[in-house]
């Protein structure tokens, strides 16, 4: 008789193989995690520069004397300042929008403050930006950027303010 050489048992090699999937699976699940989370840390990115661009606009439209109580989504805006001076300032920040939906990003400009709305993941971290958080419904978060505006004192004042001095 021949000896025959040390091998694996077909109950061996099932184990191996069942060990080997079950690596592939935990890896390509934490892939997609990853990848799932970095879309969407790149999307807050995205919508946050663009409040930021749509803040910028606002203060202008606050300089030239808009104000409005309540939120405004982008086409509010634009029938709140339609026919006047301020119209030019609310097609801009409709352009920076374009081709979101229509409450992706509201805008109030009260006599205090600017804020810009948008909404973003319920799981994204802020790492530092500068932006308060709402707790929504249906998995998104509110993220409110705030500029507040001081009110620019008058030449008189600072001239009786030099003269005090």
């Amino acid at each position: 008789m021949k000896p025959t050489p040390p091998g694996y048992t077909l109950i061996e090699l099932l184990v191996v193989v069942a060990m080997v999937s079950v690596l592939i699976s935990i890896t390509v699940v934490y892939s997609m995690n990853t990848a799932a989370d970095r879309l969407a840390e790149a999307d807050f990115q995205e919508h946050y520069l663009k409040a930021k661009n749509i803040l910028l606009h606002a203060q202008s439209l606050y300089v030239q004397g808009f104000r409005s109580a309540t939120d405004l989504n982008i086409e509010q805006l634009q029938t709140a300042t339609d026919g006047s001076n301020w119209e030019v300032f609310a097609n801009e920040i409709s352009e920076i929008t374009d081709g979101h939906a229509v409450d992706d990003f509201k805008i109030r400009i009260s006599n205090a403050d600017i804020q810009v709305k948008f909404f973003i993941a319920d799981d994204i971290v802020l790492n530092g930006y500068p932006v308060q958080r709402q707790r929504v419904a249906d998995g998104k978060d509110e993220i409110i950027l705030t500029k507040v505006m001081h009110p620019a004192r008058s030449r008189i004042l600072k001239f009786n303010d030099y003269l005090a001095n």
